[in-house]
């Protein structure tokens, strides 16, 4: 089936958090968990895709927006 342009699927992503497994993390923790997640929104880092350094590049876009992450 050929979609024109005005049927073009609409892709929606969601950021699920589970706040059971934060119970333990301090507020800042969480905070920091929060940006990192959409850090990898804004990144484009989508189900699939395959940057080997999404993991640090979420991390260092969470950083820059001030939200430090813990050294545990």
């Amino acid at each position: 089936m050929i979609l024109s342009p005005s049927e073009k699927k609409t892709i929606l992503y969601f950021i699920i958090l589970n706040f059971g497994t934060m119970m333990n993390l301090t507020e800042k923790e969480i905070m920091f968990t929060i940006a990192h997640e959409i850090a990898h929104h804004i990144l484009g880092h989508y189900p699939g895709s395959s940057d080997p350094d999404s993991e640090k590049k979420a991390d260092a876009l969470a950083e820059k927006w001030g939200f430090k992450k813990s050294e545990n």
